[in-house]
């Protein structure tokens, strides 16, 4: 990744304060799109391919859980994290969520500096990753010289 590039965030909330108040604490330092369907969520997925997608459960129409399983049945979209953020907070929502594979859970109303410090480690952990993918990458293409 190159070093001016931002990683992109992908945001899905029925709630225009949340998703404007989200929008605000991580446009600085990251590329953030966001939309208010889960119908939306999943075609803006599937187009920009974000580094991270943050998703709200409780939405009109289709949840959050029906996003998350479509974007996981996905090949195109299956490896993307997400968070899920949501005014559920007890323990049987967020064990539901992690155990689908969520890679957190942030319950509203959330703290903003909470928010920016898991996304900043989901985002650490994807650099990483793409850093030792490359790198192994490198040396598979230098021993097959």
């Amino acid at each position: 990744m190159e070093e001016n590039m931002k990683n992109s965030l992908l945001i899905v909330d029925d709630d225009a304060f949340n998703l404007t108040l989200l929008t605000e604490i991580l446009k600085p330092s990251y590329t953030v799109r966001a939309v208010s369907s889960g119908a939306a969520g999943i075609k803006a997925a599937e187009k920009f391919l974000p580094d991270l997608i943050l998703l709200d459960i409780l939405m009109p129409e289709m949840d959050g859980y029906q996003v998350f399983e479509t974007l996981k049945g996905s090949d195109k979209t299956k490896h993307i994290p997400v968070i899920f953020i949501t005014g559920l907070d007890n323990k049987s929502d967020e064990k539901k969520c992690l155990q689908l594979g969520a890679v957190d859970y942030i319950s509203k109303p959330f703290d903003n500096v909470i928010v920016k410090l898991k996304v900043n480690q989901q985002i650490r952990n994807i650099n990483q990753l793409r850093t030792i993918e490359h790198l192994s990458n490198e040396i598979n293409h230098l021993k097959k010289k």
